[in-house]
């Protein structure tokens, strides 16, 4: 990462040079400092460039695998039972809100994948609303249609 701090012309020399020597003087430079060594960093580099100079960060060393897929994103819930199968299972059991369903997720509001999973179950038919007229209703509640039903005897 790349931090480029504008300095006068005339005075970069004169920056560079006693950037080190003024910790104390409230320039900011003994807290990126302090900043890198608690993060277990080296201190940044600073560089000449002209008119002004350039603070140079380095990056964490990681020793993280790759990024995997979460569950989430891959449409698999842990204990590998896709989100759209554990909304059926769960409307099963009684009619709830959206909210409700994340609730008996283990959340504690909605996400966007729970929203897309709803939205999608109701495209396919597999579920419907309680209020069909009103689908934006503060009251809404979700309920299995047979389909739905029959998908989960058969799933």
């Amino acid at each position: 990462m790349t931090v480029g701090i504008p300095v006068d012309v005339g005075m970069a020399p004169t920056a560079l040079c006693g950037l080190r020597r003024t910790r104390g003087a409230d320039s900011g430079i003994g807290r990126m400092d302090d900043a890198c060594k608690e993060a277990g960093l080296p201190p940044p580099k600073i560089e000449n460039q002209g008119g002004g100079f350039t603070v140079i960060f380095s990056k964490a060393p990681t020793d993280t695998p790759p990024r995997v897929e979460s569950g989430i994103e891959s449409g698999v819930e842990p204990g590998g039972q896709s989100l759209r199968q554990k909304v059926l299972v769960i409307l099963s059991a009684d009619e709830l809100s959206k909210k409700g369903i994340a609730n008996a997720l283990g959340r504690s509001k909605t996400y966007r994948h729970l929203d897309e999973t709803v939205r999608h179950l109701l495209a396919d038919d597999l579920i419907r609303y309680t209020i069909p007229n009103k689908p934006n209703s503060r009251l809404q509640k979700y309920r299995l249609t047979e389909k739905g039903e029959r998908a989960l005897g058969a799933g």
